[in-house]
């Protein structure tokens, strides 16, 4: 992508400017509105499992693309409207952008993304 990833970005790879906090409040909106369209796909919610800054590209007009969702998972529903989760036998991901009760429960739900939304 033409301005690589948010991860980039972050790091002011190549002396690229600092983003501005407008421009990554909007970066964090477009994300968070992908994470929620696959949390309402049916029948069944999809979890990313690998969202992280270098897996967020960012296009010519700085609007960002998901990407790598080789690690994404089906949730089965769980009977309750409310939250969907799924035990899993080991956790997946880069460690630091894990959700903490993931790695400590293997439960994996639709709210596991909101610790990458925070760390962007």
């Amino acid at each position: 992508m033409a301005n690589g990833s948010l991860e980039d970005r972050r790091i002011r790879r190549g002396n690229s400017p600092v983003l501005p906090w407008q421009l990554r409040f909007r970066i964090a909106a477009e994300v968070a509105i992908g994470l929620n369209f696959l949390h309402q796909m049916k029948p069944e919610p999809l979890v990313h499992r690998h969202m992280k800054p270098a897996n967020i590209l960012l296009d010519q007009h700085m609007v960002s693309k998901s990407i790598h969702v080789g690690l994404a998972r089906l949730i089965p529903p769980s009977g309750s409207d409310t939250e969907t989760q799924y035990r899993m036998t080991s956790a997946a991901g880069t460690l630091c952008y894990i959700d903490p009760e993931y790695q400590k429960t293997g439960m994996l739900g639709t709210k596991s993304h909101i610790l990458v939304l925070l760390r962007c």
